[in-house]
């Protein structure tokens, strides 16, 4: 009996070692980094097209009044200024 058993599992053993295994059918995963770096880079880009669209628009809106008006001018500073002998609340 021991004999037929050893045979049993070397044949066993052989054909095991001779099973072609196909995994072509497999379902293959999706990889997450593939999708996470799709959208980093999609929502990289869409930010540096808003950042671009932002500045131009803030370049026109500061440069399409009169040229040589200064954003801050010596009246805005001295507008607050405490009066003589009073203190600022």
């Amino acid at each position: 009996q021991t004999g037929q058993d050893e045979e049993m599992s070397v044949c066993s053993a052989v054909k095991k070692a001779f099973t072609v295994i196909d995994y072509g059918g497999v379902k293959k995963r999706k990889h997450g980094s593939e999708t996470f770096l799709k959208v980093f880079f999609g929502l990289l880009s869409v930010s540096a097209i808003g950042g671009f669209f932002f500045l131009t628009f803030t370049y026109y809106i500061r440069h399409r009044g009169e040229k040589g008006q200064p954003m801050l001018s010596s009246d805005d500073l001295h507008e607050h200024e405490a009066p003589p002998g009073g203190t600022l609340t």
